[in-house]
């Protein structure tokens, strides 16, 4: 039986828009097509993963963090063709959507949450829906197999918590993408009401911490890191990019 929620607030969890009121008026103006159905009431419920297009938006993605590792494709000019990658932390799976439309040859869709990678991708014949999944402890009997390739958008955890595991399944000479987000790297103390870190000392720190810790288990940066070019969806916080290759210990 499929999950159901309103369709307002599956257009703000994924990004769609910016607030519920924004996707109220989305929805009332006639331009929200669910599996290309028009759906004119906010309070309308249906599947979580359904297919949903806003008429007359740019939306290359099924999410919005599609919009951040495109960025970051770009800038640190990185090739995905007919390479294997893994999103760590896939939920609804922008980036997974992106690493295809560059070209990659397979993605392992890894989240720890259910049901949440939109249907589309989680049917497409290159991608390998890993949900219920804690990356932390994953064995890499699970897939198998190495990858050019990780990126990572994890939340409500450190990515020091997620670096070390990631050795054990990229290539020697794989790349390492990761969205670095202050709120769940810089202490409570740090932190304002609602999760917010307003302090530019306290996110230059955060990049160093999270920098110096890669370097420790076995990371080096290829690239210097650069800002998100969107703002975290619910806290509004300025994100991080930061690009690691492994060091090479032969």
């Amino acid at each position: 039986m499929c999950q159901k929620n309103r369709i307002d607030k599956i257009l703000f969890e994924r990004g769609l828009a910016p607030s519920r009121e924004r996707a109220q008026a989305y929805i009332m103006s006639g331009n929200v097509l669910v599996n290309e159905v028009p759906v004119t009431k906010s309070g309308s419920k249906i599947d979580i993963n359904a297919t949903i297009r806003i008429k007359g938006m740019d939306q290359p993605f099924v999410g919005r963090g599609g919009l951040k590792l495109e960025k970051a494709i770009e800038q640190f000019s990185l090739s995905i063709k007919n390479k294997i990658a893994m999103d760590v932390g896939a939920s609804t799976g922008g980036f997974t959507d992106c690493l295809l439309q560059h070209g990659a040859v397979y993605v392992f869709a890894v989240d720890v949450g259910h049901n949440q990678l939109a249907w589309d991708i989680r049917q497409h014949p290159k991608v390998k829906d890993l949900e219920k999944t804690n990356f932390r402890n994953m064995p890499f009997s699970i897939i198998g197999t190495f990858v050019d390739i990780i990126v990572i958008d994890v939340s409500f955890i450190s990515l020091t918590k997620i670096l070390n595991n990631c050795l054990n399944f990229l290539t020697q000479k794989g790349d390492l993408i990761a969205l670095i987000k202050p709120q769940f790297e810089a202490g409570k103390e740090n932190i304002n009401k609602g999760g917010f870190v307003s302090k530019e000392n306290i996110k230059a720190d955060v990049i160093a911490s999270i920098t110096k810790y890669a370097e420790s288990v076995g990371f080096f940066c290829r690239n210097s890191v650069i800002s998100s070019p969107i703002q975290g969806k619910k806290s509004g916080n300025q994100e991080f990019l930061i690009h690691l290759g492994k060091q090479d210990n032969s």
